[in-house]
């Protein structure tokens, strides 16, 4: 472990190394390991070699990178890039264009003046049944996975911030942002074009109003709108289900 000072509490099981910058040192580290040795922090779930199942559906344009994994009659759609560390489950359907495992953006300013960028090494997870809209970006978390849920649908042009986590049976409209590591609960509802603001809680069947600027915790069962987002109640959005 990297500190910038030693902790109050020592512990015979955790190492220290002190160091002026802690942050950029772990961010140098985990890059080396990853360009010298292949190193990467994927769960043991993904493997370093493409496994795409025999049933699933392929657009010829689709890039599949190693270390993809693509489950029974998923269907990726012509242009979709799956960066490495993906796991697309059965069932799931790729939009056209889409974009998969990418980087998000993460810069640190280290003491010495360079300007660092995370490595990510989270990979990402697209439930069952789950549907990605065109053009829809989601990349790959830091250290954990951007995961989605089981039966939820994503409109065309969206993006889910790294490391976010998207619940079960969630909808949300086309132009969509979830902000980085926020959670959205099961069977919450997202209007078109709302923005959700990263490391934030959006309670189970809560509902964002179309456009809405979200940067506040939602509750459960909970209707807001606006910019900022505030309680609305009897607002319902998006479709019965």
């Amino acid at each position: 472990m990297f500190v910038d000072d030693w902790p109050s509490a020592e512990s015979s099981t955790n190492l220290y190394c002190k160091v002026d910058d802690p942050r950029a040192v772990f961010i140098d580290l985990l890059a080396l390991l990853m360009t010298e040795m292949d190193v990467w922090a994927h769960s043991p779930d993904y493997r370093k070699h493409a496994e795409v199942d025999a049933t699933a559906m392929i657009a010829a344009s689709a890039v599949i990178e190693e270390g993809v994994k693509v489950g029974k009659r998923a269907r990726i759609e012509a242009g979709v890039v799956l960066k490495r560390g993906t796991w697309i489950d059965d069932d799931a359907i790729i939009g056209p264009n889409a974009c998969v495992g990418d980087e998000g953006i993460t810069l640190y300013k280290a003491n010495d003046g360079r300007v660092l960028k995370f490595p990510h090494v989270g990979g990402v997870y697209i439930g069952k049944r789950t549907y990605i809209g065109a053009n829809s970006v989601i990349p790959q978390g830091i250290l954990s996975a951007t995961k989605i849920g089981n039966d939820v649908v994503i409109g065309n042009l969206c993006n889910i911030g790294h490391g976010a986590s998207i619940g079960q049976r969630v909808w949300m409209s086309v132009g969509g942002l979830v902000g980085g590591h926020t959670v959205v609960e099961d069977d919450a509802t997202l209007g078109m074009g709302a923005t959700i603001r990263d490391n934030l809680i959006i309670g189970k069947d809560a509902s964002v109003g179309m456009g809405s600027v979200v940067v506040k915790n939602v509750h459960t069962k909970t209707s807001v709108f606006g910019n900022p987002a505030k309680r609305m109640p009897g607002l319902t959005t998006g479709p019965k289900r």
